[in-house]
């Protein structure tokens, strides 16, 4: 009641405290998927590549399995926290926290190593700068 009185409530922190809390809530903890009559919760911190087939994706977790997901690549790095997944190339987004290694490639690109996904997948040239920026933070 005292800091009422100092610090009366106005209408711009009240739009400021709303604007913080719908951007904390943004983006998805985890997915719900359908596949072949089952409800997957698939928890976005265990997917490590995500890969456009069409207007599906194709999720591939760390433990090697994969989900379709009925949803554009697009579509989908919009729902997930960009300080974590980051667009590769057209088709294809990774997780920072899940890859296993990075090497040059020709034509200034680079080839990475995701946990969970048996081959080698490559930056496009145009990605590979802003790949090397997200790297760093």
């Amino acid at each position: 009641e005292k800091y009422e009185k100092l610090f009366p409530p106005s209408p711009q922190l009240f739009k400021h405290l709303r604007a913080a809390i719908q951007r904390e809530r943004k983006y998805k903890d985890r997915l719900v998927i359908k596949d072949r009559g089952k409800i997957h919760l698939q928890p976005v911190n265990q997917i490590s590549l995500i890969e456009a087939k069409g207007d599906v994706c194709r999720i591939v977790r760390i433990d090697g399995k994969s989900l379709i997901y009925s949803v554009s690549l697009g579509g989908l790095l919009e729902q997930l926290d960009p300080d974590f997944f980051f667009r590769i190339n057209r088709s294809q987004a990774v997780r920072i926290d899940h890859l296993a290694s990075i090497e040059p490639y020709f034509k200034n690109r680079l080839t990475l190593r995701v946990h969970g996904h048996s081959e080698t997948i490559t930056t496009s040239s145009a990605t590979t700068a802003d790949f090397r920026n997200w790297l760093e933070g």
